[in-house]
């Protein structure tokens, strides 16, 4: 082969194998480009351009194939209007992160037209079923416990009512609507609907869709503060779902959160507040907390409400067992985490007997400016014989000047092959965050 050649064949190598890599962060980031602005923020350029782990992207998804469509065409047609010589393919090779990302960005801005079209068609199909159906809805939002607090009011109102709710993380207008319009088909149905928001505007957009009758806001906190602006903007999105209640309808939230809401979004809105106790650092017992309060206003006797707690399901975000192998305990949280929900489970992880206790996060994402304060007191609750395993720097500098013993390494497989060698039947081990799945079974 020729040194042309060489280049050639070396430069469409690395431009589709970065091409790859920026298809993939741009589908977990959710094709946002402030949502990308923020890994930056949290990770840098070096990494941006040069990252230390590849994941997968899945090709079968359909924008992902329309983006790898795109991408090819815009790449050969350079090629055909430019022509192939040793300085292109030289240009290729060496500034392959940089060009491979502008491609895919350009891919993802273009195919961003037909999908907003087809955005707004899917949520006015399903404006209209729920129109005709008239299902009475319950939006739950909040920074986090979302989940496990739509979970649980669903469980406990269908002992009285045909309910339908929102599977899993959906929380999205487009998620939203498709499954209203595959699952939607009864009337005098309660939905209870998962809403999440990256800005303002978006739950707004979504009670536009569902028109919800009753809300309830689990937490006020700063995940995603990097992307909203600030805390007080989080609060301003979280509350859009409080402002479209009607004058009939009921908002329910923690009695401290309460509190966080300005007396001028209070005084716009439609529907009276009910607080309930605000229970620190216990989601799950919060959750059901905000289902008894719907359920009793809803008219279900104190009995009824008793029974269905009590066959209440365990969340899916937290499991603790005991590893049969090794006989260590371990506590999973393998989710998208935050400040609170840390704290909790490392409140669990001191119950726990076993001398040795472990903690593996790679961190919190889009904290923004409160990632120093939020980071810190995530530090000074971690117990002082504890080992934290990390793949966050800011995390580990941070734990290391509060005297926490730390291993910090920036790949996880690197970080959970040195996590095995201290994995015996003295250890508690936390798991906080989400981690890729492969390495989890390795030790869970």
């Amino acid at each position: 082969m020729t040194l042309k050649e060489i280049f050639f064949a070396l430069s469409i190598l690395f431009f589709f194998y970065y091409t790859i890599i920026y298809l993939e962060l741009f589908a977990r980031k959710e094709y946002r480009l402030d949502r990308l602005r923020a890994h930056i923020k949290d990770f840098g350029l070096l990494e941006f351009f040069w990252p230390s782990e590849l994941r997968r992207p899945k090709i079968v998804h359909p924008r992902n194939i329309l983006i790898c469509s795109l991408v090819f065409i815009i790449f050969f047609a350079f090629l055909f209007f430019v022509g192939f010589n040793i300085w292109i393919s030289i240009l290729f090779f060496s500034a392959a992160p940089i060009t491979s990302f502008s491609v895919v960005a350009l891919a993802v801005f273009i195919t961003s037209l037909p999908v907003l079209t087809y955005r707004k068609y899917i949520t006015n199909l399903a404006a209209q079923r729920v129109k005709k159906y008239n299902p009475f809805v319950i939006g739950v939002t909040g920074s986090y416990g979302k989940s496990t607090t739509k979970t649980y009011i669903a469980h406990v109102l269908s002992k009285k009512f045909k309910v339908l709710e929102t599977p899993k993380n959906t929380n999205t207008d487009i998620g939203i609507a498709l499954f209203i319009l595959r699952n939607l088909h009864l009337t005098n149905t309660v939905f209870v609907a998962e809403m999440g928001a990256y800005k303002k505007g978006e739950i707004e957009k979504i009670c536009e869709m569902t028109k919800p009758k009753m809300g309830v806001i689990t937490s006020f906190g700063t995940q995603h503060t990097s992307i909203f602006g600030s805390p007080e903007k989080i609060i301003e999105s979280k509350c859009e779902l409080a402002l479209a209640l009607p004058k009939d309808g009921m908002l329910f939230l923690p009695l401290d959160e309460k509190k966080k809401i300005s007396e001028e979004i209070i005084s716009k809105l439609n529907a009276p507040i009910k607080t309930y106790k605000t229970v620190p650092l216990d989601a799950n017992l919060q959750a059901i907390q905000a289902a008894v309060s719907v359920a009793a206003n809803l008219g279900m006797t104190y009995d009824a409400i008793q029974n269905s707690i009590e066959s209440i399901p365990k969340p899916e975000n937290l499991k603790v067992k005991n590893h049969v192998t090794h006989g260590y305990e371990l506590i999973l949280s393998p989710y998208s985490t935050n400040t609170e929900g840390f704290i909790g489970h490392l409140s669990m992880l001191k119950k726990l007997k076993n001398p040795q206790k472990i903690v593996v996060t790679p961190g919190i994402i889009e904290l923004g400016s409160e990632k120093y304060s939020e980071y810190l007191k995530i530090a000074k609750k971690i117990p002082k014989n504890a080992h934290l395993f990390t793949t966050d720097f800011f995390l580990a500098s941070i734990c290391e000047s509060e005297k926490i013993n730390v291993t910090f390494e920036r790949l996880q497989k690197k970080l959970f092959k040195r996590l095995r060698l201290l994995l015996s039947a003295d250890c508690a081990l936390l798991i906080e965050g989400r981690f890729q799945k492969e390495f989890i079974d390795t030790i869970a």
